[in-house]
């Protein structure tokens, strides 16, 4: 962490300039470092940074904190800044090895300028901003992406926990497993057709968190949740279920976070990774994939006939235009009939 983040830092001794250039011009920002891990490694572009930071304005007002939040990750890009809204950032990153943490001071006028912005008014002219930026991780795009797998491999490990234990305790039996994590039991089978990939279908379901909780159900929203299947308009655990079922049919089904809502939740009402459980009756096709495309043939085609129509009479209209033309200049001896 950075030292006294309530306090503001004035310029110190032992700051450093930092020279760089934006939109043709040259500027150099005052800097410090507080503590310095120059043996650790040093972000270049390319890499990608996770990093907290704090602005604060002169009258040390804070105008952005992420210290206690969740820190932002940023790809250092390789472009020469064309897009003028970048302003320095990436820069003061450059300047930056991984566990740093550092002081920069920028003129509001040099940001403003560089960034094409107006100044807001929390910020007063002629006063200089203070950026406070501790760096977390230095990365490359396969150590990103290794870490995103394992986020997700470790989610995982923790649904099937949940869910193994949801079983337990409500001695639930005769479950089958589909390939990507979801239990189920169909409680009827119905007797109308499968849904195909594509098919618009009416569904009539319940959602419970695993405490049993219901959190949201087509008969509270008064109408019954219609989605064309396998197209990812619905969550995965949706359109895999979907698929399994015959028109008439009723299932329950376990879904992992990672079928359902994954990391981001749904607004204020399913938290972030969260296992749910699914009441489901699959009540009609409404419409079919062949009838719809079907459908989008004879629109293509009905579209064609009236753009052909409206061409035929364009040119109809424009001979008896000539036509009209020619009989008038014939009546005022302009020209001579043959």
């Amino acid at each position: 962490m950075l030292l006294c983040l309530a306090c503001p830092y004035i310029h110190a001794q032992n700051t450093k300039e930092l020279e760089t250039s934006l939109n043709g011009k040259f500027y150099k920002i005052d800097y410090k470092i507080h503590k310095h891990h120059g043996h650790h490694r040093r972000v270049v572009k390319k890499d990608y940074v996770t990093f907290h930071i704090q602005t604060r304005n002169s009258e040390n007002k804070v105008l952005k904190n992420t210290f206690d939040k969740k820190p932002i990750v940023k790809e250092i890009s390789n472009d020469d800044y064309l897009l003028a809204d970048k302003g320095f950032l990436e820069d003061i990153l450059l300047a930056l090895h991984k566990e740093d943490s550092a002081t920069f001071w920028i003129p509001e006028y040099m940001l403003f300028e560089a960034i094409k912005h107006p100044r807001p008014a929390t910020v007063k002219a002629g006063s200089t901003l203070t950026y406070h930026i501790k760096v977390l991780k230095v990365q490359n795009r396969e150590e990103v992406e290794n870490d995103a797998k394992q986020i997700v491999h470790d989610q995982r490990q923790k649904d099937e926990k949940a869910i193994a234990t949801y079983i337990a305790q409500n001695k639930l039996k005769d479950l089958k497993k589909t390939y990507s994590g979801i239990w189920y039991t169909v409680e009827r089978e119905g007797e109308g057709d499968f849904a195909q990939k594509g098919d618009v279908v009416a569904v009539r379901y319940v959602g419970k968190f695993l405490d049993g909780k219901v959190f949201g159900s087509s008969d509270e929203d008064g109408r019954l949740f219609e989605f064309p299947v396998a197209e990812k308009f619905a969550m995965q655990a949706f359109d895999e279920m979907l698929l399994l079922l015959k028109k008439g049919g009723k299932a329950t089904f376990v879904t992992p976070s990672y079928l359902a809502y994954q990391a981001q939740g749904m607004a204020k009402i399913v938290p972030p990774n969260t296992p749910l459980v699914f009441e489901i009756e699959f009540v009609d096709i409404i419409l079919n994939k062949i009838v719809i495309e079907n459908k989008g043939e004879i629109l293509e085609k009905e579209r064609k006939k009236i753009d052909e129509d409206k061409k035929a009479k364009a040119l109809e209209a424009q001979k008896q235009k000539e036509k009209d033309i020619n009989r008038d200049a014939e009546k005022r001896g302009l020209i001579k009939k043959d």
